[in-house]
């Protein structure tokens, strides 16, 4: 059975920024976290797929 995992208590716990964890698999792609110092907006690559979430801390 999965474990649940909060990514925000994951990524409050990293020590480093910019560091991304991998936190779980969805079908052939990782979620990952990483800390940040501030928010940021979409990247707007077209050759990759990714959701960004920020979450304060």
């Amino acid at each position: 059975m999965s474990q649940v995992i909060s990514p925000g208590k994951v990524a409050a716990a990293l020590a480093e920024y910019w560091s991304p964890r991998v936190i779980g698999e969805v079908d052939d792609a990782y979620v990952k976290v990483a800390r940040s110092l501030s928010d940021f907006g979409w990247s707007g690559c077209e050759s990759v797929c990714a959701v960004h979430i920020s979450a304060a801390s």
